[in-house]
C-alpha cells in the first residue's frame, strides 16, 4: 500500500492493471456546517441545503465530454459498457459520506483516455451558497478481487468553495494507466455539473 502521494504526483497502475482487471475507488469526506455570524449572518438567506457528490467524467482526447452517458453521477450510476459503476451515496458509522466507484478496465471504450473524479455540490441552484462544505477528504483504491488496498491518502482538509473540484484523474493511453492528484477548481458550467 502506498501512503505518500501528494498534489502533482502520480501513481503508475500499469503493472497492477495487468494482474487485476477491476478496481474499487472509494472517496470519503465529512460535511462541515458553515457557521455565519455577525454581519455575515445575512448570507444565510442566500443558502441552500445540499450535499456534495462525486461525478466521474469519461473524457476523450483533448479532455472532451462528447456523450452525456459518459458522465457517471448519482442520476446516472452506470456506463452502458459496464466499465464503471457508481454505487451511490452512503453515510458511514463515523459520519463520513462514502462513495464507491467500480472500474472494469477491459470494458473501457478505446476512445476514452481520461477519468476525471470531480467533487461538487449536488443540485445547488445558481447564486446560492451551500450550508455545508466537505472536509477531511480521503481517497482509497482497492483490488476488487483480492481486497488488497493499493492506495489510501488524504486529498483535502477543507474546501470552502461552491465550484466543483477535480480531485484526481486516471489516464489511460491503451498500454499504461496512471493516477494523477490534481485538486483543481473548475467552473460548474464546464461539464454541466
Amino acid at each position: 500500500m502506498l501512503m505518500g502521494l501528494k498534489l502533482g504526483q502520480s501513481l503508475d497502475l500499469t503493472e497492477l492493471s495487468r494482474e487485476q482487471d477491476q478496481f474499487m475507488i472509494e472517496i470519503q469526506w465529512k460535511s462541515n456546517d458553515i457557521k455565519r455570524k455577525g454581519l455575515l449572518s445575512f448570507l444565510h438567506l442566500n443558502t441552500q441545503e445540499c450535499r456534495y457528490a462525486t461525478t466521474v467524467l469519461l473524457l476523450e482526447e483533448g479532455e472532451k465530454l462528447r456523450d452525456k452517458r459518459n458522465k457517471i453521477a448519482l442520476d446516472n450510476l452506470r456506463h452502458p459498457t459496464q466499465c464503471i459503476r457508481h454505487m451511490g451515496d452512503q453515510i458511514t458509522q463515523s459520519g463520513y459520506q462514502d462513495e464507491q466507484i467500480f472500474i472494469k478496465l477491459s470494458n473501457i471504450p478505446d476512445n476514452i483516455q481520461y477519468f476525471n473524479f470531480v467533487l461538487h455540490p449536488y443540485h445547488l441552484k445558481k447564486g446560492k451558497l451551500p450550508t455545508a462544505v466537505p472536509e477531511d477528504v480521503w481517497l482509497r483504491v482497492v483490488h476488487t478481487k483480492t481486497q488488497e488496498e493499493i492506495l489510501k491518502i488524504p486529498l483535502l482538509q477543507h474546501y470552502a468553495q461552491t465550484n466543483p473540484i477535480t480531485l484526481f484523474q486516471l489516464i489511460h493511453d491503451h498500454t499504461h494507466w496512471k493516477l494523477n492528484i490534481l485538486l483543481q477548481s473548475m467552473q460548474s458550467e464546464q461539464y454541466g455539473l
